[in-house]
């Protein structure tokens, strides 16, 4: 019985109106209907709510033969053993939705408007989310063909959470001709009156769609102006979410929401005329996301643990409260509390509240006036069904580049399948079709200081191996004579503007840390012998070279040793395996020497404040990981970055243990010349390519698996000792006097 309870509630956090992560509910739906004969009583209630919900997730993922089947079945099972028109309303529609994708739309508007007749008359007063609910599909359902009705239906989704814009008088029509007059702008004082914040921010998104659906089409100016206002007030929303606190258990669904939002308000944006308003919204997309996660690690890692602790349980409660009641003024009561216990927390701690102050900008305004001049800057911004877009900032200005997006989903899945199998030899035409495609019509012959900001497909994409000239597939050239894209260009990556922009000021370089657990696997310790890494102590003893390390290699590099050095290192070398983030595996770790716990979780990370200005993963795929909707890929890098890294080398596979020693060395070799770390990295490529003798070695899974990411910049210098100082500082004086009374002689 528990674990049907945990699996069909673990599959609400899938479901969202995604096909990767609506195959998830399903999965875990269906563990939850196999165990529902357990129930008893309860059976036939649970099966139908289940089959309901498995339903939509058939939809959600396009499967909708099956889910329409599904749905009726459910529907026929309530009205047969239960009778429950909450779930009716439910089963009608998501019914609806489902029939309205298969385009048998007179069936989707019977089933959308019987579940509305069901909720007008269970209605209680306003706020309603169960009709707010129907007013949004309804909305949807009219999008394409009376887009001014799915306008007027997605503002009345929107008031009917919002009890002070309306009475529930103004929604006792089967089909509303009217609604309540409210205006703009709509602002945190309301969104303050709703526990229902991401319900709100879809009928928005929703409302601005049929806004612009009107718009298009007219060749007038401004006529795009009202529906980026409304998209402007989901901005607000978003933002309200970010610094609130309260979204916690309903993440994956809120920031697939704001990715939504924000994509639509970029294609608005675009049609409008308006590039970097466009630009913001895209840089939104990811900044507002990936730093609300920094947020709130750098802001708890602050704070005292007794303080912290406090926090984390009234948050806890919060969330608790959300999930088991259905009362708004219970859920708001819990929020409330919340909010003040932050503000506490943030008027006693100014460090705490300094710490949520990541610059975010308010509107598009100044955002590219916050780029170095020599940087050349690329942000990709790809969203399946709208298109996709390069945006180009070079010599002081921005140009927006549309790309033609078709054919990328194979092209790249063959690129990749090219570079990660090097038991055979490497096919350029993918390398080379897939250049043309996102890189050849930018227009970019050259750059000082480049810097890529990837997104959906590309997110794991080494440019570096790409080719900027046609060859013949059965061309015997060396691999060392190709064209490659990164003999031309040295790249720094980036997972968003905002963050690369906000790392705060750099320390200097005195604490260096080589952290190597595998390099020794003592046979006593219970760990795989197995999983020892044999170069490690010569990787060691070659950097040491280069700089002054801290080497902590087998049984010393273990947890304790870790979490005393964390916070503490300027430069931070790991040499150990690493295990992506998935499914059935929800944290990255990388493994210690420590046989009782040999995981550290990248959840562990967030209870450390870094302060490295370079973190260096070398472990297999320690740049890869789920890819959340509105997120990006969840990996063991990102989470290093999440703690306060100012920037990285990860991996985007699993890479070769000796090849990688290969590149290590020549790296931090240019690093102590003072290169700056993505030339460093660059140049490390290209000097282990040309020293290969032997081609197949030279195959690029063993040279383009490693991607820089921050700053184009070189290491900061390293701090210089006190005691120097009060014997340079009488030297100096001496030598000045000498000088003089020569001069005076």
């Amino acid at each position: 019985i528990s674990r049907y309870y945990l699996y069909s509630e673990w599959s609400d956090a899938f479901l969202i109106d995604r096909p990767g992560q609506a195959m998830v509910a399903d999965s875990l739906l269906g563990l939850a209907i196999s165990l529902v004969d357990h129930l008893g009583d309860e059976a036939g209630y649970a099966r139908a709510f289940n089959l309901n919900r498995r339903g939509l997730a058939r939809a959600y993922s396009g499967q909708l033969e099956s889910a329409i089947a599904l749905l009726e079945e459910s529907l026929a099972l309530n009205r047969e053993c239960c009778e429950d028109q909450d779930l009716e309303t439910s089963q009608l529609t998501n019914l609806g939705i489902a029939y309205r994708r298969q385009g048998r739309n007179e069936d989707a508007h019977r089933a959308l408007m019987a579940s509305h007749r069901i909720n007008l008359a269970l209605s209680e007063g306003l706020p309603d989310p169960y009709l707010a609910n129907d007013f949004d599909n309804l909305s949807t359902y009219y999008l394409e063909s009376k887009p001014d009705s799915a306008s007027l239906y997605a503002q009345l989704a929107v008031h009917a959470l919002l009890p002070h814009l309306g009475s529930i008088d103004d929604f006792r029509l089967p089909q509303v001709e009217r609604f309540p007059a409210s205006g703009h702008p709509i602002g945190p004082e309301d969104f303050e009156q709703t526990s229902e914040t991401v319900a709100l921010l879809t009928y928005i998104s929703d409302w601005a769609k049929a806004e612009k659906a009107i718009a298009d089409g007219k060749p007038v100016d401004g006529v795009y102006d009202e529906c980026l206002a409304i998209y402007r007030i989901g901005d607000e929303l978003i933002r309200y979410l970010f610094q609130s606190h309260e979204q916690a258990q309903t993440q994956l669904l809120w920031r697939a929401e704001a990715r939504r939002l924000y994509a639509e308000a970029l294609v608005a944006a675009l049609a409008a005329d308006k590039d970097e308003l466009a630009f913001y919204y895209s840089e939104q997309a990811r900044a507002q996301l990936l730093l609300d996660e920094q947020l709130k690690a750098r802001a708890g890692a602050s704070l005292p643990s007794e303080d912290y602790a406090r926090l984390l349980q009234t948050r806890a409660t919060a969330t608790w409260t959300r999930q088991s009641t259905s009362s708004a003024q219970e859920i708001l009561a819990a929020s409330e509390e919340l909010g003040r216990l932050q503000d506490s927390l943030s008027t006693i701690y100014g460090v705490y509240a300094a710490a949520q102050e990541i610059g975010l900008p308010n509107s598009d305004l100044g955002l590219l006036q916050t780029i170095p001049y020599n940087w050349t800057l690329v942000e990709y911004f790809l969203e399946p069904g709208l298109g996709g877009w390069a945006f180009v900032w070079e010599d002081g200005r921005l140009r927006v580049v549309e790309l033609q997006i078709e054919s990328l989903v194979p092209l790249v899945q063959q690129f990749r399948e090219e570079l990660t199998d090097y038991t055979t030899p490497f096919d350029p035409q993918a390398a080379y079709r897939l250049a043309e495609l996102i890189w050849r019509p930018l227009g970019i012959e050259s750059a000082e200081e480049l810097v890529i900001i990837s997104d959906g497909l590309l997110n794991d994409v080494p440019f570096e191996a790409l080719l900027l000239e046609e060859l013949d597939p059965e061309a015997t050239l060396p691999y060392r004579s190709y064209p490659w894209w990164g003999k031309q260009f040295q790249a720094a990556y980036a997972y968003s503007l905002g963050w690369l922009l906000n790392q705060g000021d750099r320390a200097s370089l005195d604490e260096l840390l080589f952290f190597g657990p595998m390099g020794g696997v003592d046979p006593e310790s219970g760990l795989d012998a197995r999983l020892q890494l044999p170069l490690t102590s010569s990787l060691a003893e070659q950097l040491g070279i280069h700089f002054d390390w801290e080497v902590l290699v087998g049984t010393d590099a273990n947890r304790s040793a870790l979490e005393d050095r964390l916070a503490s290192t300027s430069l931070f070398q790991l040499s150990s395996h690493a295990f992506p983030s998935t499914v059935n595996r929800p944290g990255a770790s990388f493994l210690l020497s420590d046989s009782n716990s040999p995981h550290f979780y990248d959840f562990e990370l967030l209870r450390h404040r870094l302060s490295a200005d370079l973190v260096v993963l070398a472990g297999c795929d320690t740049g890869q990981g789920l890819d959340q909707p509105g997120e990006g890929i969840a990996s063991l890098g990102r989470s290093f970055a999440y703690a306060g890294a100012r920037s990285l080398v990860t991996s985007r596979w699993p890479i070769d243990e000796a090849a990688t020693m290969k590149l290590l060395d020549p790296f931090y070799s240019g690093l102590a010349d003072r290169q700056a770390k993505h030339q460093a990295l660059a140049s490390a490529r290209n000097h282990y390519m040309d020293a290969q003798l032997n081609n197949k070695l030279a195959h690029p899974y063993f040279w383009a698996g490693l991607a820089y990411i921050g700053p184009p910049e070189g290491l900061p210098p390293a701090e210089v000792p006190l005691f120097w100082m009060y014997l340079l500082v009488p030297l100096l004086l001496c030598s000045i006097g000498l000088v003089l009374y020569k001069r005076s002689q």
